[in-house]
């Protein structure tokens, strides 16, 4: 909720040039997750996972914060059955 109005009050956002998934895609392979960055920031992002790569997509604005391809990941950790731990 508080990142929604920080975003909506940014004037840059009302400028900014921002990617837009379409969630009609059907080749990708959508999650529903808590993203918790390196300082603790719980942030609900949906992960969408294609053939050579995935992105992190805002879920109601539909903005993609982040696209990363599998060959720049260097581990992954399955901590348990809700968790897993990207590198």
């Amino acid at each position: 909720m508080a990142e929604s109005i920080l975003n909506t009050l940014n004037p840059l956002s009302w400028i900014s040039n921002k990617k837009l998934i379409d969630d009609n895609a059907d080749e990708a392979i959508k999650f529903k997750v808590i993203h918790t960055n390196w300082y603790w920031r719980c942030l609900r992002r949906n992960f969408h996972f294609y053939k050579t790569y995935f992105c992190r997509v805002h879920p109601k604005c539909k903005e993609i914060k982040a696209v990363h391809n599998y060959t720049d990941i260097n581990s992954i950790t399955i901590v348990d059955d809700n968790n897993i731990i990207l590198e």
